[in-house]
């Protein structure tokens, strides 16, 4: 399994470069047929339902990276940060898992509660909890079962 971050920071956060595109391009070949964890401080743009597709809020190379893990991975996890909504259960897109973690913001007259997240993996399955910083799970547990995870 291998651990991929993005940094787009010499752009803005959220914007990349042709040259930093073609260096995922080249390393997602490299790591062609194994199980990849993909961070980001900013989301991809399907990472989440709680906010609005806008310019400027996502990485501006959602598309590329789902592309290249749905073609280069065998089985892909994106985490993302960034946004202060509450927690929401993971979104799945064909061999990806997007994750949502950090802190949220309801009543603006109180402090953010943190969450974090508990992701299992298995050989076949992947199960995620959502913990709240009183250690109580605060979402349905989310378990899936993925045929590329099966030896």
């Amino acid at each position: 399994m291998r651990i991929l971050t993005f940094s787009d920071l010499h752009l803005g956060d959220y914007r990349s470069s042709p040259e930093y595109d073609a260096d995922n391009l080249a390393n997602f070949k490299k790591l062609a047929g194994l199980k990849m964890i993909f961070n980001s401080h900013v989301p991809t743009a399907q990472t989440t339902i709680a906010r609005a597709i806008e310019p400027g809020i996502y990485l501006i190379q959602s598309n590329l990276i789902k592309e290249l893990a749905e073609e280069y991975a065998e089985f892909a996890i994106f985490l993302g940060g960034h946004f202060h909504v509450p927690p929401e259960l993971p979104r799945q897109e064909s061999e990806i898992l997007m994750l949502m973690a950090g802190c949220y913001k309801i009543d603006p007259t109180k402090s953010f509660e943190s969450y974090f997240r508990i992701i299992d993996i298995d050989d076949s399955n992947i199960t995620v909890q959502t913990i709240n910083n009183s250690m109580q799970n605060i979402l349905p547990v989310f378990e899936t079962t993925h045929k590329s995870m099966l030896k």
